[in-house]
């Protein structure tokens, strides 16, 4: 066993004490206080009362002190700015090396930057300390300002919070400085990028600040970033780097000035115009998004207006024209570059360029191509290609389609035809065809007579670009290639997929599908497309109105006589209209063959990918394709549970939620539309089955969200009945909630989120269908505790929860509605609050001597005993409703529960008959049970309406007439109701 150590002796513990002393004031001489600290403590473990040692402690507690003070003034915004910039007053840098100086200068700038980025008001102190003056000087030089990252960052977390300070920071960029920093910072492509960003959001900011209107501000030194923005956008320099100096670009053009500016520069617009056929995909894709920050920022001045699209048009002109001196290679090269430009034109701005593309710049380019097609083979691909799109842009504006209808039908038909394997030009041809056809252009007919453009020909050629192999994997510039010619198929495919025929011959072709769904993963520029084509193959066709209709007949038949007033059409190809009416009435757009293209489509795995695609960041017009697709899916109801099972809810309430605080006017609708197919989905579905419990009340916000909407006309989707779309939508909403409301979890959120007075609401609709929906729903939602207790606690109203007395009323009166669903579910509602005493003396004492809204049996328009003549209806007919000796009302609509059954519409058979006679009995029955259980004054109303001769012909085996024969819980429900009687003595 080991011994315990023997306690120090007195020299050994006075060593050990001075030893642990020493060591203590060597650490604080080291500013180690923790270390000096633990060294003092170990010596008072020898002796607590030595006061050399206590001595020793309390001057380690003055030196932290006065440390920690020093340390805290180091730390303050001003200091961290100091030993950052390297100055002293006035912004001076002093260095005296590039060691432990420039050491401390970035280790201020990291925490000044962290400082800065996490509270406004840290910037706030940087502003009135001179920030501006001290950073500039610091970020622009050529040395090494110790960490020019973290400087940056702190000028942006200070434009960030105070956007004005950007005006004071402007004027220190001239040429020569951009200049001195782009070099100082060119080994770095994440510093360059930091800088070109940092600059273009002074210059942004600055644009929209009222003093920089003045100049000469915006007419130097935001020129000179703009040049230095351009001058980053050649070649030589990497793709990262061009990329971020074009998005930089677009951000500085932000007034009228700066947009001029870079237009009538002709070195800009040359740079410009040149990048339209740059092989980097980042690059080439924004050019038509400069060219729309330049018209906004001039769309408001006629004149700037004018002036920016004579200077495009100018050098557009020059391209196209090309200099007949230089090589021919070269001049195709050129001349495509014009078409490309003028092309991006198209797509930033369509009336700017359908101006410039006039009859003359035709022809200009007509000539060209019939030139580069002569002298060099090269050349004349590389311009008919770049001729082609432009046709394919150029088909957005109604003036140039006419003039493309007019000049380019037959050569646009002849290269989708014959483009001797050439598939790029094929396809750019067609898809320029399919757009004219879309809008219904008019082409003149070939010299063959041939129809110019076949919908099923040109849907082929697009199919069979998209199942063309990849073999562009061994460059950049051919994948970029592959990925234009795929989008390019998709765009014609989409136009052309709203025609019935195509749909169909796509859905024919599930091998295409599946692998272009596949496809879809890896060729991001389809995605718009191919969620199009989708939506618009499961589209069905809407129902149109009555008014509508009429609408289409009075255009037919003027039609028809504008046809035969003018018989002298033998040059034009009139086969558009045709078609028009063709695809109205084509049987292919049925409801059951967009049903069957639906399962089609589903069996491919298309589900799955558009969910994949309706997720962050998809843009908006995606998120609309997807959700308008699976809205269609679910209208047919054998796919629901394939929906489920791929996870569409889940993907659908994604769709539901804003991704914005304010949603624009798409996006809205994307909303609705997926919270409709929610709704499709949830009225079919077994709450208890289909969904968790955290999936089912989720669904409540939206589907209660559609019943507050008031701007769902739109949402239709198809429309089997007469109700109007906004109305169906309302229905649909209300039959699934009533789906939902029997699950208890998803029943307490709809009571959370005030959901049934929503519903009662609804029970005073104009139309009966949504009366009934709105019925069935209560009858769901009084089986929750909070809802039940609302209504049986007196008749007043709650603004969550509903029960209030105008509600109430029109449920009671509901329960003698012709409908029989109505009349069933409003009378279950009513046997089920009749438990509450409460509710059982609202219904004694209700006498309707208001009007009540909504018809049926209990607003007059009364049953066989209310009409006629004989013996009953005089005793029960006539204005008595005021009389002392009337049956209340209430009382008299439940015993009518017990009378003769009312049929469903339809409803002839005598098994029908007796199914809804057995189901109001029952409801009768349970009502008058609970009021006579509820106290003797209203067991003796009601004996003395004659509930006792009412339930007693349900005591025995026999029905009502004595006929049918009584359901055991009618019966076991009069014995109850009997005895209840007699326990009262009546």
């Amino acid at each position: 066993m080991t011994q315990p150590h023997p306690p120090p002796t007195t020299a050994t513990a006075a060593s050990t004490k001075a030893r642990l002393l020493a060591e203590s004031a060597a650490h604080a001489a080291a500013k180690r206080y923790d270390l000096a600290l633990a060294s003092l403590k170990a010596a008072l473990a020898l002796d607590k009362a030595d006061p050399e040692t206590l001595a020793a402690l309390r001057t380690l507690v003055e030196q932290a002190t006065r440390h920690a003070s020093t340390d805290a003034a180091a730390q303050t915004p001003r200091a961290l700015l100091l030993a950052a910039t390297g100055g002293v007053e006035g912004g001076v840098r002093e260095r005296e090396g590039e060691g432990a100086a420039n050491m401390a200068a970035a280790d201020a700038s990291r925490k000044l930057a962290i400082l800065s980025a996490g509270d406004p008001a840290v910037s706030t102190k940087l502003l009135a300390d001179g920030a501006v003056e001290r950073l500039l000087p610091a970020l622009l030089g050529p040395a090494d300002p110790g960490d020019r990252a973290a400087l940056g960052r702190i000028l942006g977390n200070i434009l960030a919070s105070h956007p004005p300070a950007a005006i004071s920071v402007l004027p220190f960029f001239t040429a020569e400085s951009l200049n001195t920093s782009l070099k100082a910072v060119s080994d770095s492509e994440p510093l360059t990028r930091q800088f070109l960003d940092l600059i273009s959001t002074v210059v942004h900011r600055s644009a929209q600040d009222p003093a920089a209107s003045k100049p000469p501000l915006l007419t130097t030194n935001a020129f000179a970033v703009l040049n230095i923005l351009v001058s980053r956008l050649a070649p030589d320099h990497p793709t990262t780097v061009r990329a971020a100096a074009f998005g930089c670009l677009i951000r500085a053009v932000a007034s009228e000035p700066l947009a001029l500016a870079l237009v009538t520069n002709g070195a800009a617009t040359t740079a410009l115009i040149a990048l339209v056929a740059d092989p980097d995909d980042a690059v080439r894709n924004l050019v038509p998004s400069a060219f729309v920050r330049i018209f906004e920022q001039v769309q408001k001045t006629p004149a700037n207006r004018a002036a920016v699209q004579a200077a495009l048009g100018a050098h557009i002109a020059e391209c196209v024209a090309a200099s007949s001196s230089s090589s021919p290679q070269q001049e195709g090269k050129t001349r495509a570059r014009g078409l490309l430009a003028l092309a991006a034109v198209f797509q930033a701005d369509g009336a700017c360029a359908a101006a410039l593309f006039d009859a003359k710049m035709l022809e200009l380019v007509l000539r060209g191509v019939e030139r580069d097609e002569h002298d060099d083979a090269s050349a004349a691909r590389e311009t008919r290609l770049a001729f082609l799109e432009l046709l394919s842009a150029a088909c957005g504006e109604k003036q140039s389609r006419t003039l493309i209808a007019a000049r380019c039908g037959p050569f646009l038909a002849r290269i989708a035809k014959n483009s001797k394997g050439d598939t790029q030009q094929a396809t750019a041809a067609a898809v320029a065809l399919t757009k004219l056809q879309a809008a219904d252009a008019v082409f003149v007919k070939t010299s063959s007579g041939m129809k110019i453009a076949d919908p099923i020909a040109m849907a082929d050629v697009f199919i069979a670009t998209l199942l063309a192999p990849n073999t562009t994997s061994t460059t950049q510039s051919s994948s970029s290639t592959s990925d234009t010619l795929r989008a390019a198929a998709t765009e014609g495919l989409a136009y052309l997929s709203l025609r019935p025929r195509v749909k169909a011959h796509i859905t024919a072709h599930p091998t295409f599908l599946k692998r272009v769904l596949a496809a879809a993963a890896a060729h991001k520029p389809i995605t718009f497309g191919l969620a199009t084509v989708l939506a618009n193959c499961t589209d069905f066709r809407r129902k149109l109105t009555q008014e509508e209709r009429n609408v289409r007949d009075l255009r037919r038949m003027a039609k028809a006589d504008d046809g035969s007033a003018t018989t002298s059409s033998s040059t034009k190809n009139s086969t558009a209209d045709d078609d028009d009416e063709d695809d109205e009435n084509d049987p292919l757009d049925d409801d059951d063959a967009v049903a069957a293209r639906g399962v089609v489509i589903v069996q491919c795995g298309a589900v799955p990918v558009l969910l994949a695609k309706g997720k962050e960041p998809a843009t908006a017009r995606v998120r609309a394709a997807v959700a308008r697709t699976l809205c269609s899916l679910a209208c047919t109801k054998s796919l629901h549970s394939t929906l489920i099972q791929q996870g569409a809810v889940r993907g659908l309430l994604e769709l539901t939620r804003s991704r914005q605080q304010q949603q624009d006017e798409d996006d809205t609708t994307t909303t609705r539309i997926a919270a409709h197919a929610l709704a499709k989905i949830a009225i079919t579905a077994d709450p208890n089955i289909a969904f968790r419990a955290d999936l089912a009340t989720e669904l409540v916000r939206p589907l209660l969200d559609l019943l507050r909407d008031d701007n769902n006309q739109k949402l239709s989707t198809t429309n089997n009945t007469n109700m109007a779309p906004s109305s169906l939508v309302r229905f649909e909403a209300l039959l699934a909630l009533t789906n939902l409301a029997s699950f208890p979890p998803a029943r307490a959120r709809i009571a959370h989120a005030h959901g049934v007075p929503l519903f009662e609401a609804y029970l005073f609709a104009d139309h009966p269908l949504l009366r009934r929906a709105a019925t069935e729903a209560i009858c769901n939602m009084v089986f929750e505790d909070a809802v039940f207790e609302a209504y049986a606690s007196g008749g007043k109203a709650s603004k969550t929860l509903g029960g209030g007395a105008a509600a109430f009323r029109m449920l009671l009166a509901l329960a003698d509605a012709e409908d029989f669903p109505t009349r069933r579910a409003a009378s279950g509602a009513v046997a089920v609050l009749t438990v509450a005493p409460g509710v059982c003396a609202r219904v004694a004492g209700e006498g309707f001597d208001n009007a009540v809204v909504g018809g049926g049996r209990a607003a007059g328009q009364g049953g066989d005993d209310e009409e006629g003549g004989g013996d009953d209806g005089d005793k029960k007919g006539g204005d008595t409703t005021r009389s002392a000796e009337r049956v209340p009302r209430g009382i008299e609509i439940v015993l009518g529960l017990l009378d003769s059954p009312v049929a469903a519409a339809g409803s002839a058979s005598a098994a029908t008959a007796a199914r809804e006679a057995g189901e109001l009995q029952h409801r009768g029955v349970e009502c008058v049970k609970n009021m006579c259980h509820a106290g003797k004054e209203i067991a003796a109303v009601m004996v003395a309406a004659g509930a006792r001769q009412a339930v007693e012909r349900f005591a025995g085996n026999a029905g009502a007439r004595g006929q049918l024969p009584v359901p055991q819980v009618v019966r076991e429900g009069a014995v109850d109701a009997l005895a209840a009687i007699r326990q009262w003595g009546l």
